[in-house]
């Protein structure tokens, strides 16, 4: 995980992985309160990562003989599970800038 320009606080997996699932949402150092904004790469890994995880949870879909109701509810419970373990992977590889300060006076 990166850390933080100004303190070298790390970034916890914690924050980051709910940076990822509120829309990128920028994290905000909790030592000196700078703020990061997430890259595109994070970006392009995010959308792979999403996109990974609804292949995963797809293929049981050929691969199973169940009645449509079980496999629907199989293949999203097996979708949420992939898709949460592949962005908990991708984590590590997020980078993050630092939002520029602007003075408005």
């Amino acid at each position: 995980m990166q850390s933080c320009q100004n303190c070298n606080q790390k970034f916890t997996f914690g924050q980051v992985f709910k940076s990822f699932w509120w829309n990128y949402k920028p994290i905000i150092c909790t030592t000196c309160k700078t703020k990061y904004r997430h890259t595109s790469k994070n970006r392009t890994l995010g959308s792979l990562t999403v996109m990974l995880g609804f292949i995963g949870g797809s293929l049981p879909w050929t691969w199973t003989e169940m009645d449509k109701g079980t496999k629907i509810i199989f293949i999203l419970v097996a979708t949420t599970f992939f898709t949460l373990l592949f962005s908990s992977i991708s984590l590590f590889f997020f980078s993050f800038e630092k939002e520029d300060v602007k003075n408005h006076a």
